[in-house]
C-alpha cells in the first residue's frame, strides 16, 4: 500500500506522509459511521477503538508510532498510585521533556525541514496523558481545587479511575490519537456508556446513539474540503520560496505593500493545513456522536470536538478573539491545568503564572527561536487588543452609540489591526530561525510591533479603565 501512495504522491506532488495524513480522515470517516452500530457493550467498544487507532497509527507513522505507549503506561500506573496536582505536573513535565528530545533530535538531523514524524503524534499524546493525569488529581483533591464548570465536568474522582482497558480505549480512541483536538476522558467514558446523550432531545432510543444531524455535517464537511483544496494549491505553490524572495532575500526589489501582502498571503496558506484537519476530525464528532454538547434553544448542538471557530479566526475586530478561536482545546488545557497549577502552587509560580504558562505553550510547540518570539509578539497585541475592548470601546459606544460611522470606523480599524497583527506575529514561527526572523523584522522596519507598542502606551496612559459597570452601560 506505501508503494501505491508514494507512486501516486509523485503525480500530485503531495509529499507521502502528508498524503497519508489526509487519507486517513476518508478512512476513519466510514469507520465512525459504521462503528455506530456497535452493540452497546462498553468492554466491546473499548476494545474495537483501540486496535484501529493502533493499525491508523502504523498507516500514519509507521513502527515508531508504537513507542507513545511507553508513556501512556507511565502515567496510568503512576496516576493510580499518586493522586496529587504535584504528581500530575510531574508527569506532564516528564511527558514533555520526552517531546523535547524528540524535537531536539529532530532539529539536529531535520534542521528546518518539516514532515511528519513521531514528533507530531508526541505533540497530541503529552495534551492528552496531562489532560487524564490533571484530572485525576482534581477529582481526588476537590477541597483544594477551584469548583470551575470546566473542571466540575471533568475531573475523575478516585472511584471512577478507568480499568486498564478503558484507559487504553480512550488513550487509543482513533478519532483524537493523531491529529488533535484531544477528547475530554469523561466524555469518551459518557460517550461508550451513552451518558453523553442524556439531554438529546425526545431521546426515547434507548442504548443507541441519537440520530446523525446531516444538515452540521455537511457544513462542516463542506469546510473541511474546502480547506483541504487549499492546502492542496498551497503545496503545490511554493509559496513559500515567494516569501523568502519578497521578504527576506530581496527585500529592496519589493515595496513594502507587495511584503506585507506577502506576509497576509504566506500566513493563511500556512493556516489551511490546520483548519483542515481539524474540520475534518469535528466531522467525525457529528458523524459518530461524541461530538453532542448538549442543548441549546430547544434544539442539539455538536460543538464537543470543534478546535476552530472560522467567523472568529476570520471575521472579529479582535486580535484576542482571534487568538482564542484556534487550537482551542490547547488553550483550554493551559488555561485549566499548566496555569491553574501555577495559581494553586503559589509563592513565585503564582506572581509569574501567565508568563510560565505562555512558555510552557511556547516549549510544547518546539525549540525553534521562532516559537518564542511569536509568543512574545502575540501577548503584546494581545493586551492591545483587550485594551481597546476595555478602554476604547465603551467610550465610543457611550458617546456616539452603535450605530454612529464613529463606531463602525472603529470596527473596521480593529478589523484590520487584528488581521495584521495576528499575520505578522506568526511569521517567526513558520519560519523557525532567529537569523531569519530578524530579517523579516529589519525589512518590514519592525512596523507593527512599534504601532502596537505605541498603541499600548497611549491606551494606559490616557485612556484608564472603564469600570464594569461602565461597560456594561
Amino acid at each position: 500500500m506505501y508503494s501505491i501512495i508514494e507512486s501516486f504522491s509523485e503525480k500530485v506532488y503531495v509529499p507521502s506522509d502528508q498524503m497519508r495524513y489526509f487519507l486517513s480522515f476518508f478512512i476513519e470517516l466510514p469507520l465512525c459511521y459504521i462503528l455506530r452500530y456497535l452493540p452497546s457493550n462498553p468492554r466491546l467498544k473499548h476494545f474495537v477503538y483501540s486496535i484501529i487507532g493502533v493499525i491508523i497509527l502504523l498507516f500514519v507513522f509507521g513502527i515508531n508510532s508504537m513507542i507513545i505507549i511507553i508513556p501512556g503506561l507511565i502515567t496510568y500506573y503512576a496516576m493510580k498510585w499518586k493522586k496529587s496536582l504535584h504528581a500530575a505536573f510531574f508527569i506532564f513535565s516528564l511527558n514533555l521533556m520526552f517531546l523535547t528530545l524528540l524535537q531536539i533530535h529532530k532539529y539536529i538531523n531535520y534542521y528546518l525541514q518539516w514532515y511528519l514524524d513521531i514528533t507530531t503524534l508526541q505533540m497530541i499524546v503529552v495534551i492528552k496523558l496531562g489532560n487524564f493525569a490533571f484530572n485525576v488529581a482534581k477529582g481526588s483533591n476537590t477541597n483544594t481545587i477551584k469548583q470551575t464548570d470546566y473542571n466540575k465536568m471533568n475531573n475523575i474522582p478516585n472511584d471512577q479511575f478507568p480499568s486498564l482497558l478503558e484507559f487504553i480505549g480512550y488513550f487509543y480512541f482513533f478519532p483524537s490519537i493523531f491529529s488533535g483536538p484531544c477528547i475530554e476522558y469523561q466524555t469518551y467514558k459518557k460517550f461508550v456508556t451513552l451518558e453523553l446523550f442524556e439531554s438529546y432531545p425526545n431521546n426515547h432510543l434507548k442504548n443507541k446513539i441519537p440520530p446523525i444531524d446531516w444538515k452540521q455535517f455537511f457544513i462542516v464537511f463542506s469546510q473541511g474540503i474546502i480547506l483541504l483544496l487549499l492546502t492542496s494549491i498551497v503545496i503545490i505553490v511554493p509559496l513559500k520560496v515567494y516569501f523568502y524572495e519578497i521578504v527576506i532575500n530581496n527585500p529592496n526589489d519589493y515595496s513594502f505593500i507587495q511584503k506585507m501582502g506577502m506576509v497576509m498571503i504566506f500566513i493563511y496558506s500556512i493556516v489551511f493545513r490546520y483548519f483542515a484537519t481539524w474540520k475534518m476530525a469535528e466531522c467525525m464528532g457529528i458523524l459518530f456522536g461524541f461530538g453532542y454538547s448538549g442543548v441549546k434553544e430547544n434544539k442539539p448542538t455538536w460543538y464537543g470536538f470543534r478546535n476552530v471557530k472560522l467567523n472568529d479566526f476570520f471575521f472579529s475586530n479582535s486580535a484576542k478573539l482571534v487568538i482564542d478561536s484556534w487550537n482551542i482545546y490547547i488553550q483550554t488545557f493551559m488555561k485549566n491545568h499548566i496555569y491553574e497549577s501555577f495559581e494553586l502552587f503559589g509563592g513565585i509560580l503564582n506572581e509569574y503564572k501567565q508568563s510560565l504558562t505562555n512558555l510552557v505553550s511556547a516549549f510544547w510547540h518546539g525549540i525553534y527561536p521562532g516559537y518564542y518570539l511569536s509568543f512574545g509578539m502575540l501577548a503584546l497585541h494581545h493586551d492591545v487588543s483587550c485594551g481597546f475592548h476595555s478602554r476604547i470601546e465603551p467610550i465610543i459606544i457611550k458617546k456616539y452609540g452603535k450605530d454612529s460611522l464613529i463606531y463602525y470606523s472603529y470596527l473596521v480599524l480593529t478589523f484590520i489591526y487584528a488581521r495584521i497583527s495576528i499575520s505578522y506575529s506568526f511569521i517567526p514561527f513558520v519560519i523557525y530561525t532567529f537569523s531569519d526572523s530578524w530579517k523579516f523584522f529589519v525589512n518590514t522596519y519592525f512596523c507593527i510591533d512599534i504601532i502596537g507598542l505605541l498603541l499600548l502606551i497611549i491606551l494606559y496612559i490616557w485612556f484608564p479603565k472603564q469600570q464594569k459597570r461602565d461597560r456594561i452601560d
